[in-house]
């Protein structure tokens, strides 16, 4: 008889997967499988040399209640999720989901954090912050389906957060933290749903890894300028400090440059000197420092983001607010004026927290912003959007206001009037009435940012839209160039001139 064997090695921080086992064997220890609510057809779990095949049906995870097939692990307090998937075939034709999943309870309306490959719409993050209520999700591609891919899901106290990965080494943030409550401990595992209840979605994964307090830093961002990065992060619970380190656009883990000599404990890092060339991407990577029982010291796990120093206008930095997987750049021509705005990120005109490439300065006060557009933005996504924009402050929830050009939908406005809420979008001028080069402009008073567009190279100008802010802006925001692809694996290209800010 064939010996069965399954090997798990487990430390305060992690309990990683490593299993050698037989089709149809059973699963591996401390993992339960289960249909969760009524998928109307049975999921299961085979586990063999260390792949996971699932297979899941189920209407969706998506609204009020979910129905999936779910592998997982219960944890308690932080830690993460991580899978390479492999393949996922069947079910819906374009809303298949299989990925890793945090989640409160085996409840078919429980609280949950869910970051999957979809058939055709990439890579998904969702979330449903109330039992029994209905779920949120970033809009937009915010990372295409190209298999193998790792995916991450993590939770650092009520905060989840979701990464991807090609090396299952170095990873990106696919959007900001998202707040879910969630009681002590919490599940975690994998998750398959066909999005077509009683049909089956198969899906397999392999470095299957449940790893208790093991995180990455969370809600990083990147601002560049003449030869400069600064970088900024959330403080993650129980750190005892951060490393940096530095490479070339497409770096390995090997080839990574610690540039921080001694661990640092704030927040935020500036990157300046000779080792930068304006023009040329950088990667960086940041990871926690926690310290083991025995008193050592341990580095916890990557995270990656891009940033691009370059010659900008005087006074403007060029920043990914929550830009995604791919970092935008801006190219200033000196001599002619000239900006080329490259953007990623998923969108910020319809969502709770947006993703954008933004090149900005704070200004204290009144002041109005005017830009000439020269032309449409590039991509194949018809929602692809560059423009002027007048924002709170850089994080991914803020209030603002924006005029921007498309690649196919027109001129439009839009804007949120409260932190964390869905930001409403409106058609100016429709696709067929909107030519460049077109002027646009901004005008913050007190509280209330106008917004309009001149169609005579700035002789005339018509009022498009005016959003008047209830709670009390700050005196110092941030005025500028905001640009999203729509796709979070590609850039969107936008092309401007005459960009000028003066105080009123």
């Amino acid at each position: 008889m064939k010996q069965r064997r399954f090997t798990a090695v487990v430390s305060a921080f992690t309990l990683a997967l490593v299993a050698a086992l037989p089709a149809a064997a059973q699963l591996p220890a401390n993992f339960t499988a289960a249909d969760i609510g009524d998928p109307g057809a049975a999921g299961s779990t085979k586990v063999e040399n260390g792949v996971f095949t699932i297979q899941g049906s189920g209407h969706d995870i998506w609204d009020t209640a979910d129905d999936f097939h779910y592998v997982y692990q219960r944890v308690t307090g932080d830690g993460s999720v991580s899978a390479r998937i492999l393949s996922a075939e069947g079910g819906d034709a374009t809303w298949h989901k299989a990925g890793p999943m945090i989640r409160e309870s085996d409840a078919p309306g429980a609280t949950n954090s869910y970051v999957s490959i979809t058939t055709a719409r990439g890579v998904r993050w969702q979330w449903r912050p109330v039992a029994d209520e209905g779920c949120f999700g970033e809009e937009g591609d915010i990372y295409p389906r190209r298999l193998p891919l790792y995916l991450r899901a993590q939770r650092v106290g009520n905060e989840t957060s979701a990464f991807v990965s090609t090396d299952g080494r170095i990873w990106r943030a696919v959007s900001a933290p998202r707040p879910l409550p969630l009681g002590e401990s919490a599940l975690f595992g994998l998750a398959v749903t066909s999005h077509l209840t009683g049909e089956i979605t198969t899906a397999t994964f392999d470095t299957v890894a449940v790893q208790p307090g093991e995180v990455s830093v969370f809600g990083a961002d990147a601002c560049a300028g003449d030869r400069s990065v600064l970088l900024t992060w959330r403080p993650v619970r129980n750190a005892v400090g951060y490393h940096v380190y530095r490479g070339a656009a497409e770096v390995t883990a090997e080839a990574l440059t610690r540039i921080t000599t001694d661990p640092i404990t704030a927040v935020s890092y500036t990157d300046m000197g000779e080792a930068l060339t304006n023009g040329t991407a950088q990667t960086y990577v940041i990871r926690p420092l926690f310290r083991a029982t025995d008193g050592s010291v341990r580095e916890g796990l990557m995270l990656a983001l891009t940033a691009t120093p370059g010659t900008l206008p005087a006074g403007f930095a060029a920043c990914g607010v929550n830009e995604g997987a791919t970092g935008g750049s801006a190219l200033f021509n000196a001599a002619s004026g000239e900006i080329t705005l490259r953007a990623a990120g998923s969108d910020f005109a319809t969502r709770p927290a947006d993703q954008f490439f933004f090149l900005q300065q704070t200004v204290e006060g009144n002041a109005q912003i005017t830009v000439r557009a020269l032309t449409r933005p590039s991509g194949a996504h018809v929602l692809a959007k560059a423009g002027l924009m007048i924002r709170e402050s850089l994080e991914a929830t803020a209030r603002y206001a924006s005029i921007h050009v498309t690649s196919a939908s027109g001129l439009r406005a839009s804007s949120r009037g409260v932190p964390d809420d869905t930001a409403i979008s409106a058609e100016v001028l429709d696709d067929g009435s909107l030519t460049v080069p077109i002027v646009l402009r901004m005008t913050r008073r007190g509280n209330t940012i106008t917004s309009e567009y001149s169609t005579d190279n700035g002789q005339t100008f018509t009022e498009s839209d005016r959003v008047e802010f209830e709670t009390d802006l700050p005196a110092r925001i941030h005025f500028g160039l905001a640009g999203a692809s729509r796709d979070g694996g590609q850039l969107s290209e936008a092309k401007f001139g005459n960009l000028e800010v003066k105080k009123l």
